[in-house]
């Protein structure tokens, strides 16, 4: 199995994964500990700047979680799984840098009632992190003929474009989130289907007593 990794790097890469572990205990922690201080000292919880702070705490373990995920693939996969799982932690990484500075309004979220190209931008890179992890992760299927691991990077593929498409187009955010829902349930039912399809298909053209 040809890999982009090399074998000596697998033990640093489970200690970064280890560390992100942690950090996602540590940040979960102070979360608690700020949320507990804030009830104390604050006359409203719900003021601008703690939910700010909440808001990039729950980025952070986003982050986090995503790449624990691709350090993973990193350790077992193959050299295309790498190579995603890669695109995936620098894009994760780029997308909370981002977050952070919309959440601070560093940069406008919104400009009138549209969204701005700055969280548009945002949106299309966190995207194509979590693209990229789940492309990892449908390298590692182990089949023989390959068209369930084909199957599932076309529909993962259409659902990457067309969340694009779906975060640039439209400046309504109603219409955002509905298009994105829509592309996620229908891709994952294309991907149910065209699996189920192959397993038919295999089965029935399997000799007699091997189905």
């Amino acid at each position: 199995m040809s890999n982009l990794v090399k074998e000596e790097s697998i033990g640093t890469i489970k200690k970064i994964r280890n560390i992100y572990l942690y950090s996602i205990i540590w940040i979960l922690v102070a979360e608690l500990v700020f949320w507990v201080v804030a009830i104390l000292i604050s006359n409203n919880i719900y003021g601008e700047y703690i939910g700010k702070a909440q808001t990039m705490f729950l980025s952070f373990v986003g982050c986090a979680l995503l790449n624990i995920g691709a350090f993973k693939i990193m350790e077992i996969g193959n050299e295309k799984a790498q190579a995603f799982s890669v695109i995936s932690i620098f894009t994760s990484i780029m997308a909370v840098i981002l977050d952070v500075l919309l959440i601070w309004e560093v940069f406008p979220g919104m400009v009138g009632f549209k969204l701005s190209p700055i969280t548009k931008l945002t949106l299309c890179v966190a995207v194509t992190a979590l693209a990229s992890l789940l492309a990892g992760a449908v390298m590692l299927i182990k089949d023989e003929s390959k068209a369930g691991r084909i199957a599932s990077l076309i529909c993962l593929a259409i659902a990457y474009a067309l969340s694009l498409v779906g975060i640039i187009s439209p400046d309504d955010p109603e219409k955002l989130i509905l298009l994105i829902f829509v592309i996620t349930f229908g891709s994952c039912l294309i991907w149910l289907v065209t699996l189920l399809v192959r397993k038919i298909t295999k089965g029935s053209s399997a000799p007699n007593g091997e189905q």
